[in-house]
């Protein structure tokens, strides 16, 4: 699904403060060079570890930096 739809579903379960806190893990874990499709995978992977429940912004940027250097 892509992430527009992803986030329009999410908005749903989403308060403004979670959309605020997402956003930084997202600018927070950018890489240099980074293209809009690794950008949208990135954000997707945020959007998923969040929905799974997790919702500490040091452990979302810590497992997302790890995904990122395992690729």
């Amino acid at each position: 699904m892509p992430l527009p739809d992803l986030m329009e579903e999410a908005r749903v379960i989403l308060g403004p403060s979670d959309l605020e806190m997402l956003g930084r893990v997202l600018d927070d874990t950018a890489t240099p060079g980074e293209d809009d499709r690794e950008r949208e995978a990135r954000a997707s992977r945020i959007l998923a570890y969040f929905l799974a429940g997790i919702s500490d912004e040091a452990q979302l940027c810590r497992l997302v930096k790890r995904d990122v250097l395992r690729n």
